[in-house]
């Protein structure tokens, strides 16, 4: 995956690709994830007709891919399908455990974007994302192939949120989004550091304010 991911930034620097997440977890943290990772556009460029276009994940092992993430503790009901140009990923994850480890196998499954080994914990009945970061002082290069690459994270809870440190909160307020590019993550100008407080901790919370 990662060097899909490259020849992505490589071959793709005028078009864009976007990467979907959706992550519904349970009371326990248990929960589900899925990931669609979508080069439609990219592999469109320069194609006379849409027959004409090539299917970038044609010769992908998708049994390779599946056996990895089956090789996690935790992880479960693991499906790897694709589509012409998108890439399908879903998963059933025991704990926050055993979702971190799937989310970091040395580039053999996800796309690993970030360094933060644990991207997902409770704390105190707080719930906190944090992807990490692309380095000491990345580079404007990197940066520039990262405003490519879009992303639409969404995180399901069976408990109301009560607040959410960024991203939007949806009307019944159990789920939040996150949404725009990793360039933007890269120089800064936003935050994939998520911190959700629920409505029953929020009496522990300020109390230790």
């Amino acid at each position: 995956m990662k060097n899909l991911l490259l020849f992505v930034f490589v071959a793709g620097l005028l078009f864009s690709c976007t990467i979907t997440q959706h992550y519904s977890f349970n009371v326990d943290y248990s929960g589900d994830y899925t990931l669609d990772f979508d080069i439609t556009q990219l592999a469109e460029f320069g194609a006379e007709s849409p027959d004409s276009v090539e299917d970038f994940f044609e010769e992908m092992n998708l049994d390779s891919l599946a056996d990895a993430y089956n090789t996690v503790p935790g992880i479960a009901n693991v499906r790897v399908t694709k589509d012409k140009n998108i890439l399908h990923v879903a998963y059933s994850f025991a704990n926050l455990e055993a979702l971190n480890a799937s989310l970091n196998t040395n580039g053999k499954t996800d796309l690993n974007l970030g360094d933060a080994e644990e991207k997902f914990k409770v704390t105190d009945g707080i719930f906190n994302y944090n992807i990490g970061s692309f380095g000491e002082n990345p580079s404007d290069s990197l940066a520039e192939m990262m405003s490519f690459v879009d992303y639409d994270i969404t995180m399901s809870f069976a408990r109301k949120i009560k607040s959410a440190s960024t991203g939007t909160i949806s009307e019944d307020g159990k789920t939040v989004n996150l949404k725009g590019n990793f360039g933007e993550i890269v120089k800064e100008e936003k935050t994939l550091e998520l911190e959700v407080i629920f409505n029953q901790f929020e009496d522990d919370v300020n109390e230790r304010k």
